[in-house]
């Protein structure tokens, strides 16, 4: 994924367009006590269990949601080839 300087990932999170339905990947927003996760799975079959990722965007309960980081755990997800649990 590479190392960038913090100014422009975060052009990159906070510029991003809306995404239409990803056909690499499955989408669901879920809700465990109250608290939103937005999980991202591969579509592609897969040999065996596959790994799980736990994101957290960070940001203090002041800056972020999983919306800003959706591009970031799209990309995750496709690439690592594992589903990826966004957390709010």
């Amino acid at each position: 994924m590479g190392i960038c300087r913090f100014h422009t990932y975060m052009r990159y999170v906070l510029h991003k367009k809306k995404h239409k339905a990803d056909p690499e990947l499955f989408i669901k927003n879920l809700q465990f006590e109250k608290v939103p996760v937005r999980v991202y799975e591969p579509r592609a079959p897969s040999a065996g269990l596959r790994k799980g990722i736990i994101f957290f965007h960070g940001g203090g309960g002041v800056f972020g949601s999983v919306d800003t980081h959706d591009n970031v755990c799209r990309y995750i997800a496709r690439e690592s080839e594992a589903v990826v649990a966004s957390v709010e």
